[in-house]
């Protein structure tokens, strides 16, 4: 899963204007967060992620949890889906170890 998908306008740049609420809702809906949370991670100094990537982890043929890697860059996340194959071997030896646990 990719977010912005390559169809979807960029998430906004809500460090550009703090104070624009419109800005802060529309990334809090798109990124499943409440704009207090994102508020409150900004007045600690945080930067939003601009863009993400998730992957399921499978541990015994179920699903295990997720692996989600960000950017600060808005069309980071999407340079990224081209390797997307690339990080099946991550996958592969994660699950062993996980298996063990």
């Amino acid at each position: 899963m990719f977010v912005p998908k390559k169809s979807e306008p960029q998430l906004p740049d809500v460090l550009a204007n703090p104070d624009d609420m419109s800005r802060m809702m529309e990334y809090a809906k798109r990124t499943i967060v409440t704009v207090e949370w994102l508020k409150h991670e900004i007045d600690k100094g945080k930067h939003p992620a601009r863009s993400f990537a998730a992957f399921r982890v499978i541990v015994n043929d179920e699903p295990w949890g997720v692996i989600v890697i960000d950017s600060r860059e808005p069309d980071g996340i999407l340079q990224m889906s081209r390797l997307n194959g690339k990080f099946s071997p991550y996958g592969k030896a994660i699950t062993p170890l996980l298996e063990r646990v």
